[in-house]
This record gives structure tokens, C-alpha cells and sequence, in this order.
């Protein structure tokens, strides 16, 4: 890890405004949490998580996100909300914009335009989510998880449910046969014990939507789902005495060992890679490990994990379309450019990350696992 110290303490100066922000925002939250200002005329907002559920929130045209994120943790019961933060998506594009903290929800809301035609009280053409927006290995809500009693424990609820999206949405490149312990683990989750006659041949295969990722499935024979099913069933029935609790933790333990880019947070971009190959659509995982891009080549997938020790440098084009790094290669440096509109997001989440690793290297305070006034980890 000493590369890393080396290769980005030039952008010093960009690393200490990140860690620092953070200080600001959690004095200013722990007295929202206490006293939330109201202001203008007040509608209900539904609040998605990525397991689907939803809550619904007050905003004013005064309301901060911030101020929001504070309502939201009371409302889940979290203690530890410094992985997470409020974003906008476009159901449409599946793109997710982050909220900055000091903006007015009320206003971004407004922003959006008129309800779109025959709509229900609650538009779902473009939704507010909550999510993790970094995951940091032993932070206070990875502690909070840890500890987790019950199945409906926000922290473990989030974990596991973000979890089961990556896997569903295809982000997780976990195959098919791959996936047998952890469908079982799921369904231990959901049903509890096994019981023999709820599972007659044939019905877990219909609900293999719920379980593996779409692309998985089109490649996977009739023959291969038969041997799944009975594979899945099979370590579902020795599970049997296994808490939901501990299972819902034995999948996310699981994926976390299993992939480098857990908690990463994906982006769809154009990139060739290498050079000299045509510009290919794939997805970039930001986390704490480095940058991980996900390359499907004649169908097959290739992935690459980059660690921020091996980056010397990188930039953001001024009109915001492409983020570039450049990579130690010995005497050559091997560029990477992504073709992205999401180019700025990628970079804050970058200087988070290498603010984090930076901070874990002094020996100092990991500040962006209690941005939110959250307490420090024991």
C-alpha cells in the first residue's frame, strides 16, 4: 500500500476538502435529528430502499436532504447512517444521481416537472432511494450489522437487500452454479426451515426470476435449471435449525468474500480497453478496494480490479463526459478512459475512497464512516 501514498499525495489538497466536508455535515445533523426545521407547504414523498420497500417522508420547500436522511434513519431505527445517503433515480435509465447534503430536497422535487398522466398519488417515473454510498470494511454500520438480532434489523435488512439487488441486477458476476448456496441461504431467509411440501418439482424453478440474475438464466439449459433446483433444495434441507438472521448474514458474508467489489457503487460507461480494442459498453464498480471493470468480450465476461495503489493519477474532462486514469505500469503508464455522464460522480466517490485509504495509513479517524454524526466505531 505504500504506492498509494506516493501516487496520490499530489492530490492532497482535493483529499483533505473531502475528509474535512464531512466534520461540517455532522455537527449540523445531530442537532437536525433533535429539532428538523419546517418550512413551506409540506407533501409526503415515498423514500424507496433497494429491497423495495418504501417509506414515506414530510418535505417543505425548506427541507434539506440532509434533514431528510436525519428522518429516514429515525423512521428505519438506525444508529449508524454514515455509508448512506439520498439519491434520484430515473426508473426508465436505472441511473442513480447522488444528493448533495446541503440541497433543497423540496426544490430538486419541484424540479422534476408536473406527475406524468394517470399516475397514482405517488409518482414512480423518477423515485427518491436510500443506499449505501460507500462501504467501508469494519465502519460503524458494518459493526451495527454485525450486531444485528432480528431479521428486520435495518442495518442487516440494507446489507442483505442491496445485496440481493447486485446479485439480481447482474452487477454481482456470480455463476450459475455458483449461486446454489446462496439461493438456499435465501430461501432460509424468507421461509425459514425447509418443508418438503411446499417445494414440489418444479416450483423453485418458477421463482428463479427471485434468485439469479436474468442473463445467468438465458444461458442456463432446461437440464442445468433441473440440477439447480435440486442442488438449491438439497442444501436448503440441511439448513434446517439456521436462523433467518444468520442466514441473511451468511449471504452477505458470502459475496463479500467472494467479489472485490462488494459495496462498490456501479456506473454504466463506454471504454475501450485495451487501446487498441473497440469502444465497448460495460460497468465500473467504485469501492473501497479500487475501481473493477466489468468487460463482456464474444459473450464472455472479463473483469479487472484496479487498486488506488496502482493509480497514479486521474482527471475529469471540463464538460463532465469522461473520467481517465492513468495506471503504474513500471516505465509505462496505461490509461484508462471512461466515456461516461457520470464522470464527476465517479470522482467524488474516488476521492472518498483514497481520503478513507489515506486515513487508514496515518493511523488517523476514518471520517466518512460518522459523516452523519454517527458515533465512533469501538
Amino acid at each position: 500500500m505504500s504506492g498509494l501514498m506516493k501516487a496520490l499525495r499530489r492530490r492532497s489538497m482535493v483529499v483533505k476538502e473531502s475528509k474535512a466536508a464531512p466534520k461540517k455535515r455532522a455537527t449540523r445533523r445531530a442537532s437536525l435529528a433533535v429539532t428538523p426545521p419546517v418550512g413551506g407547504m409540506v407533501k409526503s414523498h415515498r423514500v424507496y430502499l433497494l429491497g423495495g420497500a418504501h417509506l414515506v417522508i414530510q418535505v417543505s420547500a425548506k427541507t434539506k436532504v440532509y434533514e431528510a436522511c436525519v428522518t429516514i434513519r429515525k423512521k428505519l431505527g438506525l444508529q449508524n447512517d454514515g455509508d448512506m445517503a439520498l439519491f434520484e433515480l430515473v426508473t426508465a435509465t436505472g441511473v442513480f444521481t447522488l444528493l448533495d447534503d446541503d440541497a433543497l430536497l423540496g426544490a430538486r422535487i419541484e424540479g422534476w416537472g408536473p406527475d406524468p398522466p394517470g399516475g397514482g398519488a405517488f409518482r414512480d417515473d423518477i423515485q427518491l432511494v436510500y443506499r449505501r454510498r460507500l462501504y467501508l470494511p469494519g465502519s460503524a454500520m458494518e459493526l451495527e450489522e454485525a450486531a444485528a438480532t432480528a431479521e428486520s434489523h435495518a442495518a442487516l435488512k440494507i446489507a442483505y437487500d442491496e445485496t440481493r439487488y447486485h446479485l439480481l441486477e447482474g452487477l454481482y458476476p456470480v455463476a450459475a452454479e455458483a449461486m446454489v448456496p446462496l439461493v438456499a441461504a435465501q430461501l432460509q431467509a424468507t421461509h425459514g426451515d425447509y418443508d418438503d411440501s411446499m417445494w414440489a418439482k418444479g416450483v423453485l424453478r418458477g421463482q428463479f426470476g427471485d434468485f439469479f440474475a436474468k442473463e445467468a438464466l438465458k444461458k442456463a439449459s432446461r437440464s442445468l435449471q433441473d440440477k439447480l433446483e435440486a442442488a438449491v433444495l438439497s442444501q436448503y434441507a440441511a439448513q434446517a435449525g439456521t436462523s433467518k438472521v444468520e442466514a441473511m448474514a451468511a449471504v452477505v458474508a458470502t459475496v463479500k468474500e467472494l467479489l472485490p467489489s462488494y459495496g462498490g457503487f456501479f456506473f454504466p460507461a463506454q471504454c475501450n480497453r485495451p487501446l487498441t480494442d473497440k469502444l465497448r459498453r460495460i460497468h465500473v464498480a467504485v469501492g473501497w478496494a479500487g475501481i473493477t471493470l466489468f468487460i463482456t468480450r464474444r459473450g464472455k465476461l472479463s473483469v479487472e480490479s484496479i487498486k488506488y495503489a496502482d493509480i497514479a493519477q486521474w482527471s475529469v474532462l471540463k464538460d463532465g463526459s469522461m473520467f481517465a486514469f492513468w495506471i503504474n505500469d513500471g516505465d509505462n503508464n496505461d490509461t484508462v478512459a471512461l466515456m461516461t455522464d457520470a464522470a464527476a460522480e465517479i470522482d467524488k466517490l474516488v476521492q472518498a475512497y483514497v481520503a478513507e485509504n489515506i486515513a487508514v495509513l496515518d493511523g488517523a479517524d476514518r471520517t466518512a464512516a460518522r459523516a452523519r454524526g454517527t458515533p465512533k466505531p469501538a
